[in-house]
């Protein structure tokens, strides 16, 4: 098979293909292990899982293995974040920020931060777990933020076809996450200087 030769539809289907052999519960594996590997790329599992099972397949699939995912992290530091192991961490300028202001605006920090791309989610869950937020609380403003960032990259996988073809759907995607970027860079820079 000659990917070169392919045009760009036929490639993003021939691609989609590949990617649904892996089948829905790896896929939703990878969502979970981005909560322990930040550095995963989210935004392509979600598009992707979208992308080779359909928009609410994929969106259940995604945001149920981030959900689980940010609650695992959530508990392992809840129960074990007094650890040796982990007080490097959590003494991190970073996390320690994210601390005080948690212990301010706990519930709608974390709803809003976990929509937010730019936000690292794991320090977010971290410093929740570390500060022993009420898990109900957490568990419903995880869940939402991270369903409703989840939406958004769902929206575009789902529909990567007409988005080739659609100038004006690309730049609305674009312009809408550069707003949410802008948005959240423009937060964390005002959270962390007035540490």
């Amino acid at each position: 098979m000659n990917l070169q030769a392919m045009n760009p539809s036929d490639f993003i289907t021939t691609l989609t293909l590949t990617y649904k052999q892996i089948g829905p519960i790896t896929a939703m594996l990878l969502c979970f292990m981005e909560a322990f590997l930040p550095f995963l790329p989210l935004s392509a599992f979600v598009m992707a899982n979208s992308a080779a099972f359909g928009l609410i397949e994929g969106l259940l699939l995604s945001s149920l293995g981030s959900i689980l995912g940010a609650w695992a992290v959530y508990g392992i530091f809840r129960f074990f974040g007094n650890r040796k192991c982990l007080r490097k961490y959590i003494e991190h300028r970073t996390v320690q920020t994210y601390m005080n202001r948690l212990e301010q605006h706990s519930f709608i920090i974390i709803g809003f931060l976990c929509m937010l791309p730019v936000f690292p989610n794991s320090v977010i869950t971290t410093v929740a777990g570390i500060t022993k937020m009420n898990f109900k609380k957490f568990a419903f403003a995880s869940a939402f933020g991270i369903t409703g960032l989840n939406t958004i990259f769902s929206l575009v996988g789902s529909d990567l076809h007409a988005f080739l073809h659609s100038p004006l759907k690309v730049l609305t995607v674009i312009a809408v996450f550069f707003s949410i970027h802008l948005i959240g860079t423009q937060m964390k820079n005002r959270m962390l200087s007035n540490s």
